[in-house]
């Protein structure tokens, strides 16, 4: 349909209890931005795109909120480690569905989502982790969940952050 739709590709379970966030990638983070852009725009403003492993704790959570998504995958109950691991292809494809990429990750070298995000030509937007801040444009870099979602809002009302995929490619 014509909602603004919002990807999360990375894993957001811990391996060795399903039930509880990885802290690393920030899934409660990412909740949180979601729950808020909720109150702002409402459920039928906006989707959200999951897929790959261990996506058990922000699907429950996603469901428990009522927050439409879209889960890319076998809904396993156990580990779903590899089996639901997407191919490159796919992860392609994906990427390129989305309007908006969010990582809401709390502590990370890389990471590597900013690379296939730009290089698929999509909108990203990061916390300040990592290299983010490096190759991202400052307007693509929130720091308080207020400051991601007035991002989010304003790119779903103008588009404004067209302009930071090009500016992020070329570093």
């Amino acid at each position: 349909d014509q909602s603004y739709l919002i990807g999360l590709l990375q894993r957001d379970s811990e391996g060795r209890d399903l039930t509880v966030p990885k802290q690393q990638k920030g899934p409660d983070i990412f909740l949180a931005l979601m729950l808020l852009l909720k109150q702002h725009v409402g459920v039928q403003g906006f989707h959200v795109l999951l897929g790959g492993p261990r996506r058990h704790w922000l699907r429950s959570a996603l469901d428990h909120h009522g927050i439409p998504y879209t889960f890319v995958g076998e809904m396993i109950e156990g580990d779903d480690y590899p089996d639901n691991i997407l191919d490159k292809a796919t992860m392609c494809q994906l990427y390129n569905l989305l309007d908006l990429y969010v990582i809401p990750t709390r502590w990370e070298g890389a990471p590597r989502q900013v690379f296939d995000v730009l290089e698929c030509g999509r909108k990203i937007i990061s916390t300040p982790v990592g290299i983010a801040p490096e190759v991202l444009p400052p307007e693509c870099i929130y720091d308080t969940l207020a400051s991601g979602v007035s991002t989010i809002i304003k790119d779903m009302e103008t588009g404004f952050l067209d302009e930071s995929v090009s500016a992020g490619r070329r570093v």
